[in-house]
């Protein structure tokens, strides 16, 4: 087995556990924020880093019958949000600040994904300038896809381009680690993470299985943000 060197190793700290977005205390324009993507800083972002948010208001009318996550159209569906970074990334004795979530970059457009845009999963390619966002559609039919999106510039709604549904079947959750060459991999499912290879980073085939539960036993497994390449390059 091999032994972690000093250089795998990363800082973390805590800090306050007051939400750093929220309905509450006025901080999120929607009543939900959840699913967070990290936003890397590039050029075409103008240098500006954040969180891409899944965002949603759970009722239909304010005070009304909650639609359980589960809302069609503009009013209800999920869509996500951008939320710039305002503080100081280097600083981890204090929890980060973000700008108010309130601007809507990426929602439903069609009856593929009619009922939400959801659990997005980003990475840049700073190759290309490129950033691919997978993420789970939710059909008028209640169907969920992994489907794909890109755009140089992921705090705008006018810069995306949508790829479709990924692979077929009813999959979520795909996590993507861009190396220097072909192939590239892609970590997706929720339940139990399969892997898949690409030359392209467009074009990807169903992957066998790379992970069923945790090692104490609990087969809930779901992909989550980019894989983290090593110093050694694993």
């Amino acid at each position: 087995r091999r032994i972690p060197t000093p250089s795998h190793w990363r800082a973390s700290a805590t800090v306050d556990a007051t939400p750093v977005l929220s309905f509450v205390d006025g901080t999120s324009r929607f009543q939900q924020s959840f699913n967070p993507a990290w936003v890397a800083p590039s050029a075409s972002t103008r240098w500006t880093s954040g969180l891409l948010v899944r965002s949603q208001n759970c009722s239909a009318v304010a005070g009304g019958r909650c639609v359980a996550c589960a809302g069609s159209g503009p009013r209800n569906a999920s869509a996500l949000s951008f939320s710039a970074l305002l503080s100081d990334d280097n600083h981890t004795s204090s929890a980060p600040v973000f700008a108010k979530l309130s601007d809507v970059v990426f929602a439903p457009h069609d009856a593929a994904d009619e009922r939400g845009t959801e659990d997005p999963r980003l990475a840049y390619d700073d190759r290309t300038g490129m950033y691919y966002m997978f993420y789970t559609a939710w059909s008028v039919s209640g169907d969920i896809r992994l489907s794909l999106a890109t755009t140089p510039d992921p705090t705008s709604a006018s810069s995306w381009t949508r790829h479709g549904t990924v692979f077929e079947g009813p999959h979520k959750s795909a996590a993507l680690l861009i190396r220097a060459a072909p192939p590239h991999y892609l970590f997706y499912g929720a339940g139990e993470i399969r892997v898949s290879r690409s030359s392209d980073l467009l074009r990807w085939q169903p992957g066998e299985p790379f992970l069923r539960g945790t090692a104490w036993g609990n087969a809930n497994v779901e992909a989550g943000p980019p894989p983290l390449r090593l110093p050694g390059g694993e």
